[in-house]
């Protein structure tokens, strides 16, 4: 892994783009949700609502309760009888062309679907607003977005002056993807006092191990679920 919601949606046939996108009519109450992206789960968690989520993605690992949650399939190809089955009153996604089919079918069959932007950190704002509106907790969306304003602050100032370093930041490994310049993660490198190595691609380009040894990243960060001695065993060969 958010404003106020500005656009009711009179239908699934609404473009989803930067702002938050009601599919159906909003709930006039929340009491069901269902997830359909971890860092949507993680935004529900930490406004303090996570007692109200009824199920998530085979993704979702974060916090240790989601473990207990029925799963819903992914967030490209989430099962809507899994998610009709949990007799949702919101169900909260992300714009993805893989899973629009299906997103759209929920819609259809009359599930209050919000649809908010995942692709920037500007974007992540938007999203804790918008699930903070949709789920009456606006004062802790706003102290949210606040604490982790001040800590993004913190750690520029914290690496603000030190000759930047060249990243690689890894998403997947068969095959190796890789951040690109336009995705999420892009933007905070600099805050670490770091560049990204790979420069052209868009968001999420894959690269052999050739290319790897090419960009000669000074630092690796392997964000895949191997584990820390699975990602130090690969790296070291």
């Amino acid at each position: 892994m958010l404003s106020p919601l500005v656009l009711v949606a009179a239908g699934v046939s609404a473009t989803l783009g930067p702002e938050p996108v009601w599919l159906g009519r909003a709930p006039v109450e929340v009491h069901r949700v269902v997830s359909l992206a971890p860092a949507l789960t993680e935004i529900v968690f930490a406004l303090g609502a996570g007692p109200l989520l009824v199920g998530v993605t085979r993704f979702d690992d974060y916090p240790p309760e989601v473990r207990a949650l029925a799963k819903v399939g992914g967030f490209v190809d989430p099962d809507p009888e899994a998610v009709l089955a949990l007799r949702p009153d919101l169900v909260l996604a992300i714009p993805t062309s893989g899973g629009r089919g299906r997103v759209d079918t929920l819609a259809r069959l009359g599930l209050p679907i919000l649809v908010v932007p995942g692709e920037s950190i500007d974007d992540l704002w938007t999203a804790i607003a918008a699930v903070g509106a949709a789920l009456d907790r606006r004062a802790a969306a706003e102290q949210l977005a606040g604490s982790m304003r001040a800590e993004l602050e913190r750690l520029r100032r914290a690496h603000a002056g030190r000759p930047p370093r060249r990243a690689l930041v890894v998403v997947g490994h068969r095959p190796l993807v890789v951040c690109g310049p336009q995705s999420f993660f892009a933007p905070l490198l600099g805050h670490l006092g770091l560049t990204n190595a790979v420069a052209a691609g868009g968001a999420d380009p894959t690269l052999d191990v050739e290319a790897v040894i090419t960009h000669d990243p000074e630092v690796i960060i392997d964000l895949t679920r191997a584990g820390p001695e699975a990602g130090a065993q690969r790296w070291q060969r």
